[in-house]
């Protein structure tokens, strides 16, 4: 499992690695002065840092992660709208196949996805359970035309 990172600073991920690699070069330039008033500060410490900082730069940015974010919204709500569709076709089917039979009509799941129109993991659970009852008999009548509008 990932291990979760956790920034603990406000700046921009870019600006703190900067600034981590000035710090660092000038402790490695400047490292007797700053050993000889702290004696835990040796090489070993530089070499740490800029391990941190190596790992730091390998890691992909904030403003980058935000930016695949934003994508992945769009492409979540988009989807969003094509299952809003699909469940709707669904409903005019099964009101044409089932005309004068509600309990069959309303056999998909309908009295969930007004939830589910505004709640991603509700939708794409509202859509399995119509795909799946509109596969399966008596219903697999659904299951071509329905499949054309999830896919």
């Amino acid at each position: 499992m990932t291990k979760e990172i956790i920034r603990t600073y406000t700046l921009e991920d870019e600006a703190m690695i900067v600034r981590a690699q000035i710090i660092h070069d000038h402790l490695v330039t400047d490292l007797a002065a700053f050993t000889a008033k702290f004696p835990f500060i040796d090489g070993t410490t530089t070499t740490a840092l800029q391990a941190s900082i190596d790992a730091a730069e390998a890691l992909p940015l904030d403003n980058q992660v935000v930016s695949n974010l934003k994508v992945l919204t769009e492409d979540v709500n988009a989807q969003m709208i094509l299952g809003r569709k699909a469940l709707s076709n669904l409903n005019i089917y099964a009101k044409l196949t089932y005309p004068k039979e509600e309990a069959r009509q309303r056999v998909f799941g309908q009295a969930h996805w007004k939830a589910a129109y505004s709640d991603q993991e509700k939708m794409m659970n509202a859509l399995e359970q119509a795909h799946s009852l509109a596969s399966s008999a008596p219903y697999d009548t659904f299951s071509f035309v329905f499949s054309k509008f999830i896919t």
